[in-house]
């Protein structure tokens, strides 16, 4: 008679009615009670001890006692929440042959005066092409019952209730309370996989101060857990009778028809969890009391322990949507944007670990222990046994990066936040720790993983780096060149480069600049460089006097300084490129700009006007600039080094073959160091380098690299015939005041105008065409007997700015170099070849009014219209050359004869004969040096004596065929000084002169007389007997 009644009860009466297994289970504390005394229990190892084993045995209960103890791990209650809603996913996910991204829970609350109801379902995905499914709230067991898989439900008053999780067609087993007792080990979708989640999850839920009762329905058992005396988790299984089985599911679906409840659970079927629920027992301490129901705030925060149950009011919707906000979903996780999300590492919608940044240290959820600026959903991925993070670091950054490669797919905006991370040092985020982890590692070798990780990752960096380097150098930033702060450190040249590159420069962060430099996506602005030079092809050098003063100039530099002495040079077509050079180690090669080899973008380049500039001061500019920039490429310890190396190469060179040198006796650079110089740091010598350069740079193209060869006009009485005369400008002060005057025959050394630059490259013992006439046991010169003409070497005074080089053979061809002994590193002047002519040119008639200088071998009138000017003071007549050679200044003779075997004559070799006629062409004293000119100071001071007058300098040209200049091209010259100028004399003892061995000498022009005073003791050359004794008539003759 009751059952007909039920539906006419009262509201009131079906709503008191708050759960409906209360009434049921009454007893289940006591029979737990009284089974607990029993002492008997099973182990949940035994794999024949499962429900179906129970029941056929006939026992209607049976106490399982766990292995694990109440204090066993010390996670939160959120942490064990999660592992139940883990086993509930995956339970539903593996039942169903759900795809996890089919997984959805959707959210549905209701307030009702004090009652709060709030349900998570999980609905079967709709088929495609069919109906929607029902919605099952309030349909009993209709469509919408059949459709839910699963729910979580809190149900409370006053807000404190109860939990409960249900899902349907499944099973618990007591051998899944086993510590490592699991099913999911292997499959890839479930979350869980070490077996220990259910026990510890129930061990903090049940341990104060929580203190929640739990029950779990499944395989009709009811499952009641608690505390024994000694504190070790229990399971007391009853199981309930088929009449009791059937009222809880019609108590459930009279529920479900008022409620949010999706279904009625079946007890025999189906896994339900219940905690908080009103009742007493033991706690971990062994004290008897009522257990705490859960709060509903607590509820709302134990289900951010899942995404898919993490619900956003400011949003306005669920985690579950595809398009919620605040996530972005990708096939290989989520990236998380959302405020209440960021910090957070989710396992397949599971949280993991959440950063806690209000503690002190903070911690980060990342394994690395770095701040997250986003938080992240990974959707594949294996758990350390603690849950709290993925397997290892690499894995971790293997997965962000899978994702934020597919999120800069799907919002391209989102590149500038990773930028923004990847360049921020301070503080440094584990959202782009895969750049420092996955870089480093890809350079172990010790590690198998590391390398193997970083290989795995290449693709998907490439792409995901392709659209940062595209983020980086569009819009505004197209002309960027971005650097590090070490790059900026360690190149003081940065700045300059950058700039030539046509670009700006900006820092990157270290880490950042790493990672896309190893893809090939930046570069260093030296590589840049070097990319550009290398690919640019070689230029001819322009047929002009600049270009190719500024080749010679610049090799000569080179050749001069120890450090770089083996570097090429190669001029290259590098087009609007603003860098003047590069050095390539590898290949020991200068590459030049070609634009330094024309003097209107020379002008420009350094920023000089062109009518304030001449070419000479325009070709040291230019060679100065590119000589300092060869050698700030070069690295600052190897400057001292190559001058140590040299030092003793030219020490032992003077050991051994003193007479080989081109100037044995003078002190030059290299014989020693000063002992302070150790101490100087290694930029000091580079500069040393650079300024010596300057200073042999200077005196060169004020000297003249390109001599002036001509031939001495008829009006030289006293000059043979095959003299050619040699000329030059004296640009102040040499230390010895003596240099080296070569003449080489065309025929045999014409190779030799390319290869020879510095005074070192010009030493007797280094040139075939001298060591063939030496003799090489006492190094005297001997008679020429190889076949071919001789070469000649002589030394004389550089300030005399002049040479004659006498007894050539008429019809030869011979080129002229000038050499400083003082300085190995001297850069040579060299002349034009110049063919001796059969009879001297007839000079053509002269004017009155001026007087035309000498043309150089170019057509190019260095004395600039001197003439027009009709200066009488620098006019080239025979009067004013006497005049300017008048007596007191020099003699032309003054020779200090010291060896009967010793050559009086400059002209030693092609013709010995020649050295016996009645000239004065030049006296050696026995080291073979010329007379050096007297110091200004002890010249007369009469006002018509006029030191060598200074003519610009010619420009430089290579070294022309012997075909290109003859005698025949040049105009005769005016009529200059024949005086061969000796040495200065430091003192003069009148009283050592021998008196019967002082001599008179006589210009050619027979209107200047001189005195050559031989000292006492010197031995007696051949020469005195060709010599007039000097008679003292009363002339005015200075001794």
């Amino acid at each position: 008679m009751a059952a007909p009644a039920l539906p006419s009860q009262t509201a009131a009466t079906m709503q008191a009615i708050t759960d409906p297994d209360e009434d049921l289970f009454d007893d289940a504390d006591t029979a737990f009670d009284e089974e607990e005394d029993d002492g008997y229990d099973y182990d949940p190892r035994d794999p024949q001890l499962t429900l179906d084993a129970i029941t056929r045995s006939g026992k209607q209960s049976m106490t399982i006692t766990l292995s694990v103890h109440a204090r066993y791990t010390n996670w939160k209650p959120r942490e064990a929440f999660r592992e139940l809603v883990q086993n509930w996913r995956d339970s539903i996910i593996k039942t169903f042959h759900l795809a996890e991204s089919d997984f959805r829970a959707d959210r549905h609350e209701r307030t009702l005066r004090r009652n709060t109801e709030i349900v998570y379902r999980v609905l079967r995905p709709p088929v495609p092409g069919s109906q929607g499914q029902g919605q099952g709230q309030g349909q009993g067991q209709g469509q919408g019952e059949r459709d839910c898989l699963g729910y979580i439900r809190f149900k409370g008053r006053d807000g404190y209730g109860t939990v409960d999780l249900c899902n349907r067609a499944a099973a618990l087993e007591p051998w899944h309370l086993d510590l490592g007792g699991t099913s999911k080990t292997g499959d890839a979708q479930q979350a869980g996989a070490h077996g220990e989640g259910l026990k510890i999850a129930l061990l903090t839920l049940m341990r104060q101060p929580r203190n929640h009762a739990v029950r779990c329905v499944t395989g009709g058992f009811n499952w009641t857990f608690k505390y024994s005396n000694r504190g070790r988790l229990q399971a007391y299984l009853r199981r309930i009778p088929p009449p009791r089985r059937q009222a809880l599911v019609d108590a459930g679906r009279r529920e479900a028809a008022r409620t949010l409840l999706p279904f009625a659970a079946q007890p025999a079927r189906d896994v339900r969890f219940v905690l908080g629920e009103k009742k007493t027992g033991w706690d971990q301490y062994g004290v008897r009391g009522p257990h705490k129901q859960v709060a509903q705030e607590a509820f709302e925060a134990w289900t951010s322990a899942a995404l898919f149950l993490h619900h956003d009011p400011e949003a306005g919707g669920s985690s579950h949507d595809a398009a919620a906000p605040g996530i972005v979903r990708t096939r290989h996780g989520d990236l998380l944007t959302s405020p209440t999300l960021r910090g957070s590492i989710y396992l397949k919608g599971l949280l993991l670990r959440e950063s806690e940044t209000d503690r002190v240290p903070a911690r980060s959820a990342s394994i690395t222990n770095l701040p997250l600026r986003f938080g992240y959903n990974f959707a594949h991925g294996a758990t350390n046994r603690d849950r709290q993070s993925v397997a290892d670091v690499h894995e971790e950054a293997h997965t962000v990066l899978a994702i934020w490669q597919r999120v800069l797919m799907a919002r391209p905006a989102m590149v500038q936040e990773l930028s923004d991370m990847l360049n921020t040092t301070e503080p440094q985020y584990a959202d782009v720790a895969w750049a420092t982890l996955l870089h480093a590692n890809a350079n172990a070798d010790a590690d198998a993983d590391a390398q193997s990780q970083p290989e795995r990752l290449d693709a998907a960096m490439e792409r995901l780096l392709a659209r940062l380097k595209e983020h980086l150098v569009s819009g505004p930033c197209e002309t960027t060149w971005y650097y590090t702060a070490d790059d900026k450190s360690k190149n003081p040249r940065l700045d300059h480069i950058i700039q030539g590159l046509g670009c700006e420069g900006a820092v990157l962060a270290s880490t950042y600049w790493r990672v896309l430099a190893r893809h090939g996506f930046l570069r260093t602005a030296e590589a840049e460089q070097q990319r550009r030079f290398v690919a640019a092809p070689p230029a001819a050098l322009p047929v002009t006097d600049f270009a190719a003063s500024v080749d010679r100039l610049l090799r000569a530099c080179i050749r001069g300084c120890p450090a770089v002495a083996d570097l090429a040079v190669q001029f290259v077509q590098a087009g609007p490129l603003h860098l003047q050079l590069y050095y390539s180690a590898d290949e020991r090669l200068l590459r030049v700009h070609e634009r330094w080899l024309a003097p209107d973008a020379v002008l420009q380049e350094l920023g000089l006007v062109a009518e304030s500039v001449d070419q000479p001061d325009l070709l040291f500019y230019a060679v100065k600039e590119l000589f300092a920039d060869a050698l700030q490429q070069q690295p600052a310890e190897v400057f001292r080094a190559a001058e140590e190396e040299d030092m003793h190469e030219h020490e032992h060179e003077h050991e051994q073959e003193p007479e080989q040198s081109l100037e044995p006796d003078v002190v030059g650079p290299h014989v020693g160091l000063p002992l302070h110089t150790g101490a100087r740091w290694p930029e000091w010598w580079r500069t040393r380098a650079v300024r010596r350069a300057e200073h042999r740079l200077l005196t060169c193209v004020h000297t003249g690299l390109w001599l002036d060869v001509t031939v001495p006009p008829p009006t030289d009485k006293g000059t043979p015939a095959g003299t050619l005369r040699v000329r030059w400008t004296a640009y102040g002060r040499l230390r010895t005041d003596v240099v080296v005057v070569q003449c080489h025959h065309a025929s045999r050394c014409a190779h030799l105008g390319a290869s020879l630059f510095t005074a070192d490259d010009v030493r007797v013992d280094k040139l075939a065409c001298f060591t063939d006439g030496l003799d090489k046991a006492d190094g005297s010169s001997q008679q020429q007997t190889t076949a071919g003409p001789a070469c000649r070497v002589s030394r004389t005074s550089y300030s005399a700015g002049m040479h004659d080089e006498c007894g050539l053979v008429a019809g030869e061809t011979y080129f002229f170099v000038l050499a400083n002994p003082a300085d190995p590193g001297a850069i040579l002047s060299l002349s034009d070849t110049i063919t001796v002519p059969d009879s001297p040119p007839t000079p053509p008639p002269r004017s009155a009014s001026s007087v035309a200088g000498p043309i150089p071998p170019g057509g190019n009138d260095d004395r600039r219209n001197e003439a027009a000017t009709s200066d009488p003071v620098s006019s080239d007549t025979p009067t004013k050359q006497a005049e300017d050679r008048a007596p007191g200044s020099a003699a032309s003779l003054v020779a200090d004869a010291r060896s009967d075997s010793d050559s009086v004559c400059q002209c030693v070799g092609e013709n010995d004969s020649d050295n016996d006629s009645d000239s004065d062409c030049g006296v050696s004293d026995d080291n073979g040096r010329s007379p050096a000119l007297p110091s200004p100071d002890s010249r007369s001071p009469d006002p018509s004596v006029d030191a060598p007058r200074h003519r610009r300098p010619r420009l430089h040209r290579p070294l022309r065929s012997a075909s290109t200049w003859t005698a025949a091209d040049h105009k005769p010259p005016a009529p200059v000084d024949t005086f061969s100028l000796g040495r200065r004399l430091e003192s003069l003892n009148l009283f050592e002169i021998d008196t019967d061995r002082v001599y008179e000498a006589r210009h050619a022009a027979e209107n200047v007389r001189a005195v050559l005073a031989i000292v006492k003791g010197e031995k007696r050359v051949a020469e005195e007997t060709r010599k007039r004794r000097r008679v003292d008539d009363g002339g005015n003759v200075d001794a």
